[in-house]
């Protein structure tokens, strides 16, 4: 599996007004820091530092279609994601409805990837086998970027099911191949257990 398991572009294994495909998601904004308007950002790959060498990016706020323009003025490194100031962010109400917000970097600024290396969006629509067995499981439907972990989304008989994307659970992506392969263990696509029925109390006979 490839080393790096950072972004998902809108465009491997790592939008504006631009083709949506010259824009990749990088992290979100995971919450507002202090009462100046600075943000802590998530990044998908957590050993990228490319918010402290780029100026421009676009953020897409929950529920948005639409990006809009923020210039980064300030990076600093924190233990629990990077620090940022953002020119159009004043203070902490406006930080707030940052909250969730994706982050997008255009590719020009993008480092260029290693052979080994990809992009999430590069995973979608790729087939999914048993690690063990080579049986088909399903397809990739998306990656599903969290600051907990980082889930991969599959297409299993007709349903969603989401797998933590850990080299554990996610022993292979090959791109060249065109091929991902799970490691299914007990439970993982064990269809969920419908709650048990609740037995309607019958009134007393008068």
């Amino acid at each position: 599996m490839s080393a790096d398991r950072s972004p998902s572009s809108i465009q491997s294994r790592s939008q504006g007004s631009s083709s949506k495909n010259d824009y990749v998601v990088v992290g979100v904004i995971a919450q507002p820091h202090g009462i100046r308007g600075e943000v802590r950002a998530h990044l998908f790959n957590r050993d990228s530092d490319i918010l402290s060498e780029v100026q421009n990016v676009q953020l897409r706020r929950k529920g948005k279609r639409r990006s809009e323009p923020y210039t980064i003025t300030h990076s600093r490194f924190h233990t629990k994601g990077p620090l940022l100031r953002l020119k159009e962010c004043p203070d902490r109400t406006h930080a707030e409805e940052l909250r969730g917000a994706e982050i997008l970097i255009h590719n020009d600024d993008m480092p260029e990837l290693s052979p080994e290396e990809y992009y999430y969006f590069q995973m979608e629509g790729l087939p999914v086998f048993d690690t063990h067995t080579g049986d088909a499981l399903g397809t990739v439907l998306r990656v599903m970027p969290s600051p907990a972990q980082d889930l991969l989304e599959i297409d299993y008989e007709g349903r969603k099911v989401l797998v933590p994307l850990v080299d554990e659970l996610v022993p292979l992506v090959d791109l060249e191949e065109q091929r991902v392969e799970v490691n299914p263990i007990p439970g993982l696509f064990d269809e969920e257990p419908s709650p048990p029925k609740k037995n309607k109390k019958k009134s007393p006979s008068s």
